[in-house]
């Protein structure tokens, strides 16, 4: 959508009859000043001589007071039109703004690569796709020249390519097309790109800049290298086919049978591409209403209950002795199912998020893990003895705030599902070739092992909500959690034994050196932990 402020704005407030208005309105001025003349110089002079010029003086009275009213009305529609003018052009300015607005949330959002430079080629504006491949920020490469960090080489000589830039200027303004090249980023890093040049042209034709739309076509690239090998090597089988098909007719059957074999693969291959788009296009919009979802269950969804919960108390402390004991039953009743559901939601927020979390992996500490879940439960801790054993632990890689979720669901579950007057947890570690395995060991109730393979599905009890609280998303969590770090989760138990829950973390390079720690997620977990 574009925005273009006008020239002429009186043209939308002009009324039709100001244009010849306008066009008398100096000849009006001229008769003024010659009745003004006539009142001054030439009445007067003939008043000395005894002539009498009342005729005269009373024409040059009409006329001047004429001129000055046609003057006056002019300069109040001049005036008028003026602030008019003076609103559409602030209308047209906001307008602007907007836009400009809407192109910076655009240029963020899309997933192309764009840099945007002056009529000089210097940098003026590039998005978070042209960030993350060049390598550069935009602050860093503000005001910076588009060879600078715009570095291309050709993809058979790798010979350094030239700035577009010069190219749109020898040939007249003319966009550059589907360009292919390698883009050195600035740490080194080289990526197959496709690129577009467009020129930014004023009203007057004149080139002011350039837009660059690049995109990364190394993984498509790649894919059409496999396919060429492929059909290289399909065409390398035909020709031994061709030459076995000369020697029996029973050969060339074959041959036919095998190529025909191979098409079918081919098309089966197409396919499976596309029912594998259609499949990632699903995901997305599944996860863009996963969002959408989460976004609703905490705004919109807690608020009622929150007033329910609110009115209820109130309702209590001001009709409270006028309530018999069945309506406080009801209450109770209203209040426990709006905490519930309260509760539920919260836990249907924390599986969604479990699963879209886009925080990087970092080194993470597991015995600071143990101690900041112990910390959450804190308080049903402080309900009755409870002995929590942590073992030295490793340092893993991962994200610090699930893994604090995933031990704390873990050690709250194993004190809640426990009928010991002292319940036991034993944590501990052993290494192997590929990760560590950490074992969750308690003396609680322990359960059957037929029903272990269905604790891990959302909702999933195996128990009544009057004997043990919850809302049976948990351990879904878990498993949605140690999912997104690679490994598996389990575990093994007898009824009145007690359980062992174990899971695998594999061993990862950090992607980003240095340990990276979030408090706030912390805190969160914290917080929802007291309040449930």
């Amino acid at each position: 959508m574009e925005f273009r402020m006008t020239r002429d704005f009186t043209k939308r407030v002009e009324p039709a009859w100001i244009s010849p208005f306008r066009k008398y309105a100096p000849v009006a001025l001229i008769l003024l000043i010659g009745a003004l003349l006539t009142q001054t110089i030439i009445i007067p002079l003939f008043n000395r001589e005894g002539v009498s010029w009342n005729l005269l003086t009373w024409t040059g009275v009409v006329t001047t007071y004429s001129a000055l009213a046609a003057l006056g009305a002019y300069l109040f529609f001049l005036i008028r039109d003026m602030n008019k003018v003076e609103r559409n052009a602030t209308e047209d300015i906001t307008a602007l703004f907007k836009a400009n607005e809407q192109l910076s949330t655009i240029l963020r959002c899309i997933g192309d690569a764009v840099i945007t430079t002056g009529e000089e080629g210097n940098i003026i504006l590039m998005n978070e796709a042209a960030e993350y491949l060049t390598g550069w920020t935009q602050q860093a490469c503000e005001g910076r020249q588009l060879e600078e960090i715009f570095h291309l080489l050709n993809q058979a000589t790798r010979e350094p390519l030239s700035n577009p830039f010069p190219q749109l200027l020898q040939k007249g303004h003319h966009p550059v097309v589907d360009e292919h090249a390698i883009l050195t980023a600035r740490d080194g890093t080289e990526r197959e790109v496709s690129f577009s040049a467009t020129p930014l042209l004023d009203v007057d034709r004149w080139l002011v800049g350039v837009v660059m739309v690049f995109r990364d076509d190394s993984a498509l690239r790649h894919a059409q290298r496999q396919r060429e090998s492929l059909i290289g090597e399909l065409s390398a089988t035909n020709e031994k086919l061709r030459f076995e098909v000369a020697k029996s007719e029973q050969a060339r059957r074959a041959a036919l049978n095998l190529m025909q074999d191979a098409q079918r693969a081919q098309n089966a291959l197409r396919e499976s591409e596309e029912q594998l788009r259609r499949i990632n296009e699903q995901l997305r919009e599944s996860n863009n209403a996963l969002e959408e979802y989460a976004h609703v269950a905490s705004h919109d969804l807690q608020e009622p209950l929150r007033k329910i919960e609110s009115f209820a108390h109130l309702f209590m402390e001001d009709y409270g002795p006028k309530v018999d004991v069945q309506g406080r039953k009801y209450i109770d009743i209203m209040v426990d199912a709006a905490r519930r559901m309260r509760r539920l939601i919260k836990d249907v927020l924390a599986l969604a998020e479990a699963g879209a979390s886009e925080r990087p992996f970092a080194s993470v500490p597991l015995d600071r893990v143990v101690n900041t879940a112990r910390d959450n439960l804190s308080e049903r801790i402080k309900e009755r003895p409870v002995e929590i054993v942590a073992n030295p632990l490793p340092i893993v890689n991962g994200d610090e705030t699930q893994l604090t979720r995933l031990f704390q669901n873990l050690i709250g579950n194993a004190l809640k599902f426990n009928d010991k007057r002292t319940p036991r947890v034993e944590i501990r570690a052993v290494e192997q070739a590929s990760g560590w395995k950490i074992f969750f060991e308690d003396n609680g109730i322990g359960m059957h092992p037929a029903e272990v393979g269905k604790i891990f599905a959302p909702f999933k009890r195996l128990h009544g909500r009057n004997r043990y609280e919850g809302t049976g998303i948990g351990l879904a969590v878990c498993r949605k959690i140690i999912h997104r770090h690679g490994g598996s989760i389990g575990v093994d138990s007898n009824p009145g034994q007690g359980s062992t829950f174990w899971l695998v973390i594999p061993r990862q390079e950090s992607k980003e050196p240095g340990e990276e720690t979030t408090h706030e997620g912390q805190e969160r977990d914290k917080h929802e932990q007291n309040n449930s």
